[in-house]
């Protein structure tokens, strides 16, 4: 029994059927050969019923691609049984031969009938619909608790066992040539972990219905890098349901400040938008529970559809203006009002912040842009928009401070992912090249002149040179910076909502733009802003690490190699029009550091601020994030630790700087994946 259940792992990790589950000999003929062993045709069949319910939701979802799963069935018949193919009538038959076994003293091979019933009807509720998620979560629950004594007193199979299983019976029913290779998994605390993850998986999909559109778009949270194919495709089809995607939709959008009252008075432009968006977001979740390399292929070819879609929102916009705005001028507290406020929030706010960064450039040249200079073509309305946010930056601000002013970055997917979906897509798309481990090795090796010239820098074996992350990084935090942007104006509009037209004499908080911050804001956005400031922390840190002591600077020739591949790695994220498209010379300038070592510590110092300001906002949250538990508490703990291990190697960063070169030249510094999986780690050791 337990070899069976092994096998049909494997089947769900991309193998033939007729490899695993039916190289079974008793799976050849079940009820001539079942006949004799009643307890394990019982088993047999609730165990076939798994199998073709979990068929048909792979090849219904269509998430699959050929190295997830093998649609071919070869011939084999998954209706066979001995007794009934009902699951019912199966779950009944079970459930009695469990009975007589505890009461005959046999509790190992009830436990595995009652697993494997459970299990069964787990999947029959699941892909029956929502309405049986309560009795899902019961017969999974069950599921846990027997894995926990399956494994205890799990073995490992004998030769009578191994004799029961021969793949090459089937080899006949396969193509030409060398069969594909299944390695059994011999170790059973292995398998019961396997099948614990399994059913954990299948339980979120539980909850799909409980959770908001953000959390769809992200896809499944997985307890590995990639879930089988099985819960990716329960998952779809879950979210797939008529109606839901549309009714997550109106929340979400309401949570923007769209008045409820465009659905009547909008009708002819607000209908087309809503139906449209609520395609885009079904495409958007299908390419959620594709495997992560089919993501990467897919998603360069959402963004002109998001391009389009943009367009259609400000047209919208503009008749919300034309209907709303001049019936609302005496209330302050309208929602509609704010609606109308924020009426061009969605692209004006991008501009916003790419004027408010050119200002705070030109600061240091003693230029004073506006609007006229920066965006000549904008309409005038727009424009005076954004000349009233380059106020909101007078040169006075400028400090001595410049050199530590490196950009901030951010490199793992955020909680408020999804509140602009288009950046979510740009930045799941960046990311996923490098779990992939897509890039060139030219790329890492143009940056690596920095560390072959001393061996000072260690980077682990599946740590990408920080280096080679710098473009990407760049464009990341660019878009994470429009997206923060977005939140807080959302967030403070939603809270001025709801205070009514009562002025309040507290100063509001401010965020690094000026721009006023909600006095509240909710836990998603507190988590984003501290991983902002965390990867703000490492990029600093590994600037110095990689740049501001070693001081070699790449080749002519490998930089201007470097600038070709730039523009073809970022050539689908031109598609969609941003307010400022990241160049080559952007990224050059974002980590420009003086070689003098007095003008290290600066940075060093700045990278320990970060850190620190990251850990504060992760104990702000820390009472909330444990009570929401799930993958918002794993987040945050594996941020925290990434925070202290970076602490303390900018602690002894800073020691060896003040201790001098010699002190340097007997340390090395290693880059790794210890925390988390995508931020790394920074240690300092002895040579």
């Amino acid at each position: 029994m337990d070899h069976l259940l092994m096998y049909y792992l494997l089947w769900l990790d991309g193998h033939t059927i007729i490899q695993t589950c039916f190289s079974c000999l008793y799976l050849q003929d079940p009820k001539r050969l079942l006949a004799p062993l009643p307890e394990l045709a019982s088993f047999v069949d609730a165990f076939l019923i798994a199998c073709q319910h979990a068929y048909d939701a792979v090849t219904s979802a269509g998430v699959f691609d050929d190295e997830d799963f093998v649609p071919t069935m070869f011939g084999v018949d998954l209706q066979a049984c001995v007794f009934s193919s009902d699951p019912q009538k199966v779950s009944t038959r079970a459930r009695s031969d469990c009975q007589r076994l505890r009461a005959e003293k046999d509790d190992l091979v009830a436990c595995r009938m009652e697993f494997v019933e459970k299990y069964m009807l787990a999947l029959v509720g699941l892909t029956e619909g929502p309405s049986q998620s309560k009795a899902v979560t019961a017969h999974l629950t069950k599921c846990l608790q027997l894995l926990e004594r399956l494994e205890a007193t799990a073995e490992p199979p004998n030769e009578e066992v191994l004799r029961r299983f021969d793949a090459s019976t089937n080899r006949k029913l396969l193509v030409p040539g060398p069969p594909r290779t299944v390695e059994s998994i011999k170790d059973p605390k292995v398998i019961f972990k396997m099948w614990n993850r399994h059913v954990q998986e299948l339980l979120m999909c539980t909850s799909l219905l409980d959770r908001s559109l953000h959390q769809l778009v992200q896809g499944m949270v997985v307890h590995k890098e990639s879930p089988n194919v099985l819960v990716r495709s329960i998952a779809q089809l879950t979210v797939a349901k008529d109606g839901l995607v549309r009714r997550l939709l109106l929340d979400s959008l309401e949570t923007h400040l769209f008045p409820s009252e465009a659905m009547q008075h909008c009708k002819r432009l607000a209908e087309p938008f809503i139906a449209r968006c609520e395609s885009m977001f079904l495409h958007l979740l299908k390419l959620a529970h594709l495997n992560e390399a089919r993501r990467f292929r897919r998603s360069a070819h959402v963004f002109p559809d998001f391009n389009e879609l943009q367009h259609e929102a400000w047209r919208l916009d503009e008749a919300l203006k034309a209907t709303f705005a001049a019936n609302l001028r005496q209330d302050e507290a309208s929602p509609t009002k704010m609606t109308c406020i924020q009426s061009q929030s969605f692209f004006v706010m991008q501009l916003l912040h790419v004027a408010a960064e050119q200002r705070r450039s030109c600061q240091y040249q003693d230029v004073v842009p506006n609007a006229a200079l920066l965006y000549p073509r904008l309409p005038e309305e727009v424009m005076k928009i954004v000349d009233a946010a380059l106020e909101l930056f007078s040169p006075k601000q400028a400090t001595e401070n410049r050199k530590v002013e490196v950009q901030s970055t951010v490199l793992g997917v955020d909680p408020g992912a999804s509140t602009i979906p288009t950046f979510a897509v740009m930045v799941t798309k960046l990311l996923l090249g490098f779990q992939l481990d897509l890039y060139d090795e030219v790329e890492p090796a143009a940056w690596d002149s920095f560390v072959s010239a001393t061996g000072w820098m260690h980077i682990g074996p599946s740590v990408p040179l920080p280096h080679s992350l710098r473009p990407a990084i760049m464009y990341v935090d660019y878009l994470l910076g429009l997206r923060l942007y977005n939140l807080n104006e959302i967030y403070y509009s939603k809270e001025v909502t709801a205070g009514g037209s009562k002025k309040k004499s507290n100063a509001r908080p401010k965020d690094s733009l000026g721009k006023l911050k909600p006095r509240n804001p909710p836990t998603s956005l507190l988590l984003l802003e501290a991983t902002q400031t965390l990867v703000r922390g490492l990029f600093r840190a590994l600037a110095v690490c990689c740049h501001g002591l070693l001081g070699k600077n790449p080749p002519a020739a490998v930089e201007a190699g470097l600038c070709q591949r730039f523009v073809l790695r970022f050539r689908s994220l031109e598609q969609f029009r941003l307010p400022h498209l990241p160049s080559f010379e952007d990224f050059k300038q974002s980590a420009v550091l003086a070689q003098e070592s007095a003008e290290r510590r600066p940075v060093l110092v700045a990278a320990q601020n970060s850190f620190l300001e990251a850990a504060q906002l992760l104990e702000r949250i820390q009472p909330a994030v444990k009570e929401e538990g799930g993958e918002t508490l794993a987040l945050a703990q594996s941020l925290r630790r990434v925070v202290v291990a970076n602490q303390l190697g900018v602690t002894q960063l800073l020691r060896c700087l003040d201790s001098g070169a010699e002190e340097l030249a007997r340390k090395k510094v290693t880059v790794e994946l210890v925390h988390h999986s995508q931020f790394v780690s920074i240690q300092v050791m002895d040579r």
